[in-house]
């Protein structure tokens, strides 16, 4: 049953600022999805969601990092090629 898909989801050349449209869109997205996961695990288990405020901290470092490339790409006007690929894969329980 172990299928796996892929998908592109993110592939072509851009300026720093549509680069980081792109990626903050999708860090604050996913920053949100676990803070939700985190506040339900409080509300239901009086306890944090340990992945999720791993999660968070690591999605700000790359938040970070990735502010710091953007604007030395701004500085140096050049564009920036991205290539992000999703693997899915179904497992089995």
């Amino acid at each position: 049953m172990n299928k796996n898909y892929n998908f592109k989801l993110i592939h072509g050349t851009f300026t720093a600022s549509e680069a980081r449209q792109i990626l903050f869109d999708l860090i604050s997205s996913k920053i949100h999805f676990h803070t939700m996961e985190n506040f339900s695990s409080q509300e239901r288990f009086a306890k944090d969601a340990p992945h999720s405020k791993r999660r968070i901290q690591a999605l700000k470092k790359a938040h970070d990092s990735l502010k710091k490339i953007f604007d030395v790409a701004e500085k140096k006007d050049v564009q920036l090629k991205i290539e992000g690929t999703v693997e899915i894969t179904m497992v089995e329980q």
